[in-house]
C-alpha cells in the first residue's frame, strides 16, 4: 500500500483536497487523531493539564483548544512542550490505523499540517503539498475564523514557509483558484502519484 503524506500551511486548502481524496481513498487526518488522543479520560489530556495548568481545560472537561492555540502562538516553548506530549501518541495511533488498512487498499493518505516541521513526512512513501499565496491564505483565515490579522500572521509564521515545504514534497497542488480548479489539480496530482489514469 502506497502511503502518501498530505500537507499544507494553514488556510492553504489542504482540508478541501483531503475531502476530494477521501471520496476515493482512505484518509487519516492527524487533527482528528489529535482530538482522539486528547479526549477526556486519555493520558495525554492529563499530561497537558499537568504541564500547562487547569486553565487549558474547559468546563466540560475537554481541552480548551482556543486557549491552547493562543498559548502556542505566543510561546515557542509552549508549542514544543505540547508537541512532546501529543505527537508520539498521534504517531502511534496513525501507525495502528495504517496497519489495519494495508491489506485492503492500494493507497492511503495521512493528512497533517505540520508534517514537514515535525519530520513525520519521512514516515511516508510520497508527500503531496497544497500551497496558496500568503495573502490569499491570510484573507481566508480572517474570513473563515474571524481571526485578527496579527494572530493569523503569527500562526502562519509558526509554520515552515512554502519553499521549505516544497523541498520535501513529491507533488504540489497550487490552490489559488476556485473549487473546480482545485478538483482538476487534485486529479492531476493523483495521476502524477500513479493513483489515477491520465
Amino acid at each position: 500500500m502506497l502511503v502518501v503524506g498530505l500537507t499544507g500551511g494553514i488556510a492553504s486548502g489542504k482540508s478541501q483536497v483531503e475531502r476530494l481524496l477521501a471520496e476515493r481513498f482512505p484518509v487519516i487526518d492527524a487533527d482528528v487523531v489529535a482530538r482522539e488522543v486528547v479526549a477526556p479520560g486519555q493520558p495525554a489530556l492529563a499530561a497537558i493539564a499537568e504541564a500547562f495548568g487547569p486553565s487549558v481545560i474547559a468546563d466540560d472537561g475537554a481541552l480548551d483548544r482556543a486557549r491552547m492555540r493562543v498559548l502556542i502562538s505566543e510561546n515557542g516553548e509552549c508549542r514544543e512542550r505540547l508537541n512532546q506530549i501529543v505527537h508520539p501518541r498521534i504517531y502511534q495511533s496513525i501507525e495502528a490505523k495504517l496497519e489495519a488498512l494495508r491489506p485492503h487498499h492500494q493507497a492511503a493518505f495521512v493528512s497533517a499540517a505540520l508534517m514537514i516541521e515535525t519530520g513525520s513526512f519521512r514516515k511516508y512513501d510520497r508527500v503531496l503539498l497544497v500551497t496558496a499565496p500568503a495573502e490569499l491564505r491570510l484573507a481566508r483565515l480572517q474570513a473563515r475564523d474571524g481571526m485578527p490579522e496579527a494572530l493569523a500572521q503569527k500562526l502562519m509564521a509558526a509554520q515552515a514557509p512554502d519553499p521549505e515545504k516544497r523541498r520535501h514534497a513529491d507533488v504540489e497542488i497550487v490552490n489559488d483558484g476556485d473549487l473546480v480548479a482545485l478538483a482538476e489539480r487534485t486529479e492531476a496530482a493523483l495521476v502524477e502519484l500513479g493513483l489515477a489514469d491520465p
